[in-house]
Formats: C-alpha cells, structure tokens, sequence
C-alpha cells in the first residue's frame, strides 16, 4: 500500500464527523493532514453537508497518532457512535460502546489493531 494513500473517516452521522474533526485538529501530530470533504448541498438547503474527514498520512507515526486520537474521542461519547476508517481496500469500523468500557490495555489494544488494519502493507 502506498504510505501516502488517503484515509477517509465516515459516519452516519455528519455532527460526529464536525466533532471529530475539531477533536483531530488539535492533535499536534495531525494539524494540516485533515480536510473535510462536504456532499453537494440539496436544493433549498444552507450548507453541504459532511461526507467524511480525508486525512492524508505519511508513515506509521501518523497513522498511530490517528488511531490514538481517534480511540481517545469515542472513549469520550456517549449513545451510539461509530465511525468507519477506510485506507485503500483495508476498512475498520470502531464505536464508542466497544471503547467506553475498555481498561488502559484495552485501549492500547484496540489502537494497535486500527494501526495494524490502516498502515503499510510492510507493517506501517
């Protein structure tokens, strides 16, 4: 896999998207790397609504500071919430229910695995 492909974070849910974009935003490691990529807006409609986040990657460092970071925020949501991270054809779908109860090694785990799943195919 290229070490510089695009990933995209998606939801069913575009607030989550906006929120997650403002949480990765102030990820020191990510500042510059996310853009938000917006539907075309209906007809009648103010504003285009939020399709997903585009972040643009490069290396293991990144990807683990996304998966960190990303892992950090769902441990701070409540209700359903969950996000789908795509990387060319490797694809991970993570949700605040599956990480709220997790312990500091569950954590560790679940954002070993993200970085596992979206990094290089030489191991990121």
């Amino acid at each position: 896999m290229d070490d510089n492909a695009p990933l995209l974070v998606q939801s069913a849910n575009p607030d989550q998207l906006r929120e997650l974009y403002a949480w990765l935003a102030e990820e020191p490691d990510l500042r510059g790397c996310v853009q938000v990529a917006e539907e075309e807006p209906a007809p009648g409609t103010m504003g285009a609504p939020v399709a997903a986040l585009e972040i643009v990657l490069a290396g293991g460092k990144a990807i683990a500071a996304l998966a960190s970071a990303v892992v950090a925020w769902l441990h701070t949501r409540s209700g359903e919430v969950s996000i789908r991270l795509n990387r060319a054809t490797k694809e991970i779908e993570v949700s605040a229910k599956g990480v709220k109860n997790l312990d500091s090694d569950g954590v560790a785990d679940l954002t070993r695995q993200i970085v596992a799943n979206l990094g290089t195919s030489d191991g990121g």
